[in-house]
């Protein structure tokens, strides 16, 4: 069964953001369902790498907004992407190695972390650009 995520994580920005988070969340979700079924190996390579060019892209995206708006907390923001996507990397190596154990470790790590970033981080940006009046996509 698939762990929830958190639904109140994603009722920030817009309708588009919160689909953008929901995804993350769900191709996370489906990397941890394949690994605790002992799916075949080209087939968790596969999702994990969904999951990692999913999350620079949105990652991406975000960076860009805070570029073009001089979003002060950038720097911090930034971080805390630079962040997940080392993790990401552990999990990639983790899988090579077939450690699933520590791989589920570091879902849940992952999961966490993108949440607190959503509910802060994100949520900061999202005000700043709504008390603004930037129209976010």
């Amino acid at each position: 069964m698939t762990e929830r995520s958190g639904e109140d994580t994603f009722q920030i920005g817009t309708e588009a953001m919160q689909a953008e988070h929901r995804s993350q969340f769900a191709m996370v979700d489906t990397l941890c369902n394949a690994l605790r079924q002992g799916r075949d190996q080209s087939e968790i390579d596969d999702i994990l790498e969904q999951v990692i060019d999913y999350t620079h892209v949105h990652f991406m995206a975000e960076q860009l907004l805070m570029r073009l708006h001089e979003y002060p907390e950038s720097p911090v923001h930034c971080r805390e992407h630079a962040k997940v996507l080392e993790q990401l990397q552990t999990l990639r190596r983790d899988v090579q190695a077939g450690t699933v154990t520590n791989a589920l470790d570091v879902i849940e790590t992952i999961r966490k972390g993108l949440r607190a970033h959503i509910g802060g981080s994100d949520l900061a940006l999202s005000n700043f650009l709504g008390d603004r009046g930037v129209p976010i996509p």
